[in-house]
Order: structure tokens, then sequence, then C-alpha cells
């Protein structure tokens, strides 16, 4: 490479790009050959230090390796966790934060101490491999919005460490074009859509209950099917919720006098999605 090249390269200033390259040409550690008008330095491998000097130039692959085994041994597996920003791209400097997004799957809850042990127990780590600051941005699976510009830069830019974000976000995309597919027509579509969601969560938290404590709600009771549903480990509290926003739903859309808005649509659609995705991953 050229003087010119590597101040390019480093973003560094001509006269300090300069001195060091004469310190290293000094020492035997960078060969100097004239081309021209300008100068071209290489590596001389064989000098002793050459290996190391190597080494230091992938600390990128070996912390994206280091990551990688990390993350694949987690108790609680992520959904998806990518590496973004400046490191991600190559152009980390000396004080780069090492940005790292992490998705959290549909039935583990954000509170819960195992998962929040091992998102801590990364940022540590990473910190210490680096000696740079590590900045985790944290999502769940029924959080991830088509169309929002952090996420959508994270699944261009990024370095998948685990999982695929981009595979999520593309089931986002679709999930989002069937809403508005669905229920174009409000008047028509809009109560029928959102009982079908009822029915469809109803079912998956029977199944839920069914697999981790042996029953599921017995008759009508909407207030007993929410308490039951509560007492599944690690994620009740979250589900339970859902399913309490369906069944309200149920309410307004099988004996109002106004068919349901869009809002309520949208938000039906994120409770059920919740219940199904918990449902699935307790079943694969």
């Amino acid at each position: 490479m050229t003087g010119r090249a590597i101040e390019r390269a480093s973003g560094g200033s001509h006269g300090g790009v300069q001195r060091a390259l004469e310190h290293l040409v000094a020492e035997g550690i960078v060969t100097r050959e004239r081309a021209g008008r300008a100068y071209l330095y290489r590596l001389n491998r064989d000098h002793l230090a050459a290996r190391w000097i190597e080494g230091l130039a992938s600390l990128r692959l070996e912390l994206i390796e280091r990551l990688r085994e990390t993350v694949a041994g987690w108790e609680l597996a992520a959904a998806a966790v990518v590496l973004f920003g400046s490191v991600a791209r190559g152009e980390a400097g000396r004080v780069s934060d090492i940005d790292l997004l992490v998705v959290r799957p549909t039935a583990i809850s954000a509170n819960d101490p195992l998962w929040r042990e091992q998102v801590s127990a990364l940022e540590s780590a990473a910190a210490a491999w680096t000696g740079n600051d590590a900045r985790m941005l944290e999502y769940g699976v029924d959080e991830l919005a088509d169309g929002e510009p952090v996420l959508d830069g994270a699944a261009v830019e990024g370095i998948e460490v685990y999982g695929s974000l981009r595979r999520l976000l593309q089931q986002a995309h679709d999930a989002a074009e069937t809403i508005r597919e669905v229920a174009d027509d409000e008047a028509d579509s809009g109560d029928a859509y959102v009982t079908l969601l009822v029915h469809a969560g109803i079912a998956a938290a029977d199944a839920i209950c069914c697999q981790e404590l042996g029953e599921h709600a017995q008759g009508e009771s909407h207030t007993d099917a929410i308490a039951l549903l509560r007492r599944v480990r690690p994620d009740g509290d979250e589900l339970a919720s859902a399913l309490a926003s369906l069944l309200g739903a149920k309410t307004r859309a099988g004996y109002g006098h106004q068919p349901v808005n869009e809002q309520a649509r949208v938000r039906s659609t994120r409770a059920a999605e919740k219940l199904l995705r918990a449902a699935r991953d307790r079943h694969t």
C-alpha cells in the first residue's frame, strides 16, 4: 500500500502516518519500495513479530468467533443475535462501542433471571475481550417492526452471530402485509377477523397449559382461563396479558354496535401471535 492509501484506511493524519511508517521501516517490520513517485509499504512476514501483528489485524474475526461460541452455549437460546455498527462494518476506532442486537424468543420473559444473566454476561465478556464498551439492544420477537431504521440497518450491514434477524424481519413484514390485506374492508371483515384471532389464541393458550401444567381451562370463565395461564413459567404473566387482551376484543367484536377499528385489530393480532408463537416454541 502507498502511504496515502494507509492514511485513508487508518484515518490518521499525514504526519502521524509517515512517522509511524518510518519507525516500522527502521525496525524492519515493514519494507519500503519506490514505485514511481510514491513508496509501497508491505509487512515483512519474515520478521519475528509478523504473526503477532497479523493476529492483531484479525481481532475482529476473533471477536465474532467468540461471540458465536458464547451465544451458541446459552441455556435459553436467543431468536437472533447480530453484531452491527462500526465494528461490523470494519470501521471501528479505538473508542468505538461493540453494538449487539439481541432478539428474545416469545416464550422467554424479558425479566427471566437466567435470560438477564446471559445477556449481562455477554455484555461484560465483549467489553473484556476488546477493552471497548459493549452496547446491548434487546427486542422481543413480537416487538420486531417492519421498517424500523435500527433493525433494518442491522439486518443489512450486521453480522449474524446467532439465528437470522433477516428471516425474523421478513416474517414481521409478511404478518403486517397479511393484516393490511385481511383488514382492508373494515366493516365487512373486521369483526370476523378479530373473532378468528380470539379462537386461535384460546386454542394456543389451552395447548400451552396442557404442555406445561397438564390441564387446560374448563367452562366459560375468562377469569379462570387467564389465571391458569398465568401459572405457566417463565412467561405466564405476559401470555395471560395477551389472552386477557384477546378475550376483551371478543366481547367488542361479538356484541359491539360498531365494527372494531384498525388499532383493535392490530392489538389483537399481536396478542394472538404471542400466544401462537409460545405454543409453537413449546412443541418444536
